[in-house]
């Protein structure tokens, strides 16, 4: 650290109850004047400017309030003051100040996420938290809500993506690749509309399929109860992400 009005260098030591050398991610917060700082190792630290003192968060994985992991990829501020930080296998956790007691909240796979190894996060200027994974780019709300996934093609491996992201003055977001990075704005970034047919493959009932011509009614007796219909959307560039929904009329 340069300390700038002693014009020295300074290195944080284990005597300052700073224990790491591994920092990854660094988060200035001025309105409280400090400085947090994530290590891939003990965890997350915040320094404070005015008292010169570290106060340090370790990962406590069974506390639903505390941080779940001490493997920190990156950190980030909201607008409302509240510090993120995005971790190696325990998901996304929220610093929120006043709250000695819960201190944290976490979200993971339980919560929308796509994975829980969050490689960097970063809020937007509608205070919208942009999070990268292996799998996808995903948009979430700063109240945890998932609004939004973007998956990657297949032609962007686990290894061609850089950890820390950034942000222009215009509020475009970079995201380092290999041989390269991804440029978008959120208030631009728009989902490919999906419009294909969902047709029914064939109808089994109790084991036996029927032919059908897709427009006849069909009435079965009672001790023809077991029906069995199968459906494809024809859609072939990412079956693998298409969900159906379907409703029973009279039941559901």
């Amino acid at each position: 650290v340069y300390l700038d009005q002693e014009k020295r260098w300074w290195k944080p030591s284990a005597a300052d109850h700073f224990y790491d050398r591994e920092v990854t991610a660094l988060c200035s917060d001025p309105q409280r004047a400090a400085v947090w700082i994530g290590t891939y190792d003990f965890g997350l630290f915040r320094y404070d400017l005015v008292k010169d003192t570290f106060a340090y968060y370790d990962s406590q994985p069974r506390d639903e309030h505390q941080l779940h992991s001490s493997l920190i990829f990156d950190l980030a501020k909201d607008r409302n003051g509240n510090i993120w930080v995005a971790t190696n296998s325990g998901g996304l956790s929220r610093f929120t100040y006043g709250n000695e007691t819960k201190p944290f909240w976490n979200y993971n796979l339980t919560s929308g996420l796509p994975e829980n190894t969050i490689l960097a996060v970063q809020c937007d200027e509608k205070n919208r938290l942009w999070l990268l994974t292996y799998k996808s780019l995903t948009c979430m709300s700063d109240t945890g809500k998932v609004i939004r996934k973007y998956p990657f093609d297949p032609g962007f491996g686990n290894s061609d993506f850089g950890v820390l992201t950034s942000m222009t003055p215009d509020g475009e977001i970079l995201i380092p690749v290999k041989n390269g990075f991804i440029q978008f704005h959120p208030d631009r970034l728009e989902p490919e509309p999906y419009s294909f047919p969902v047709v029914i493959r064939n109808i089994l009932v109790n084991g036996n399929e029927i032919d059908w011509d897709g427009e006849r009614e069909f009435a079965f007796p009672y001790h023809q109860n077991n029906i069995e219909i199968s459906f494809s959307a024809l859609n072939y560039s990412r079956p693998a992400e298409i969900s159906f929904e379907y409703k029973l009329e009279g039941a559901d």
